[in-house]
């Protein structure tokens, strides 16, 4: 399944952001989502290490 995902600062790991929709044009065409101005909150499923990420730090990833 496509996600949007931010890369862990501790430990390296994926932080899930968001699914991608479930038609082709959502996964041929993804298109970003917004993150708040102030950035967005995460915790680390592996490390539990909480982070401020940005919208340059949003990325796609394609299982």
């Amino acid at each position: 399944m496509a996600r949007w995902v931010f890369t862990c600062k501790n430990c390296f790991r994926i932080v899930p952001y968001t699914e991608i929709g479930r038609t082709l044009m959502d996964y041929f065409f993804p298109t970003k989502p917004k993150v708040p101005s102030e950035g967005q909150r995460l915790e680390c499923p592996q490390c539990k290490t909480k982070y401020v990420y940005q919208q340059t730090e949003l990325w796609y990833e394609r299982n």
